[in-house]
């Protein structure tokens, strides 16, 4: 049962990270770069070449009636990072990692826009792009180039308190 004293920023990102999971994995990408992308809640052990994962997450919660713990509403966001790696520094490789990096955005985009519930009366309601201060996503081996992006996926919505009294 939702309760007023929940933090739903994890839940939403494990939400939002089942439903790109069930998505992202069939884009089509360049051959050159395998099929499709992996997706994962956090930096995997293991990445493939085209990665999707989660990194921080932020909110911020206000009672959102006058008695306090009736209703409470919460917004925060989401960081979703891509990266895209294309051994070799070719730079024809360059220009398909960001059109790869494209093509995620869109899908990602087109996913929350046509459901943007994440679970219950929690709503995507925007994405932005941004500079991430994860250390890992950088990471890559020597002359390799990786397209990357950075999205902020904004979430709000209202926590109901539990129906009785005690």
């Amino acid at each position: 049962m939702t309760t007023t004293d929940q933090v739903l920023a994890y839940a939403a990102k494990a939400a939002l990270f089942g439903r790109l999971e069930e998505v992202l994995p069939n884009v089509t990408v360049d051959p050159e770069f395998g099929s499709g992308a992996q997706v994962s809640y956090t930096f995997p052990s293991e990445p493939e070449r085209v990665l999707v994962y989660g990194a921080g997450v932020r909110w911020n919660q206000q009672d959102a009636v006058a008695e306090p713990g009736v209703a409470i509403w919460e917004r925060g966001t989401i960081d979703v990072l891509i990266r895209v790696h294309a051994a070799g520094g070719d730079p024809d490789s360059a220009q398909a990692a960001d059109a790869i990096v494209a093509d995620l955005v869109a899908e990602i985009g087109r996913t929350l826009r046509a459901d943007p519930y994440l679970f219950g009366q929690l709503a995507v309601t925007g994405m932005s792009t941004g500079d991430s201060a994860d250390p890992i996503f950088f990471a890559a081996p020597e002359e390799a180039i990786i397209a990357t992006t950075a999205l902020t996926v904004t979430y709000e919505g209202t926590l109901l308190g539990d129906d009785d009294d005690g």
